[in-house]
């Protein structure tokens, strides 16, 4: 056991960059993504959810947001529910691309919602929208899941 510390170098100052907990302010975007869409999968009222913080997003959301921003890319948050799929497919006609995060096998009601979310997205990418992950790898991590009634 140490019995003291007078050997251990003094840490370097260094300055970090102030902590962000919210979404930054939106690039002009100098690249070939200049906007892209993060899709959540929005809770289901009054359950709680661990993956989620108090500010209804999930805990990685904002960081991940922020690094996209940083990037120089636009970049925004949507909150997917089955009741709101046309919005989505209309809010993506003002972006290049989306990144789904959330597990498409939580879609599971009402019946057909998981195909409906999945034709969405196939649509998006043949029209040239960047689609992460591709419809292909979603498909093929939903068939390996599971099955739970």
């Amino acid at each position: 056991m140490a019995k003291d510390s007078d050997v251990v170098m003094a840490s370097p100052k260094i300055a970090l960059p102030p902590r962000v907990n919210d979404l930054l302010a939106q690039p002009l975007g100098s690249n070939n993504l200049k906007k892209v869409l993060l899709v959540e999968r929005q809770p289901a009222p009054g359950t709680v959810n661990p993956q989620f913080s108090k500010n209804g997003h999930r805990y990685d959301t904002v960081p991940l947001a922020n690094g996209i921003i940083r990037a120089g890319i636009a970049c925004k948050v949507f909150k997917y529910s089955p009741a709101n799929h046309a919005t989505f497919l209309a809010t993506m006609d003002e972006f290049d691309g989306c990144i789904v995060r959330f597990p498409t096998t939580e879609l599971k009601e009402p019946v057909g919602v998981l195909e409906t979310f999945l034709g969405g997205i196939a649509a998006l990418e043949s029209n040239g929208k960047m689609v992460y992950p591709k419809v292909a790898t979603i498909k093929a991590l939903a068939s390996s899941q599971p099955a739970t009634s």
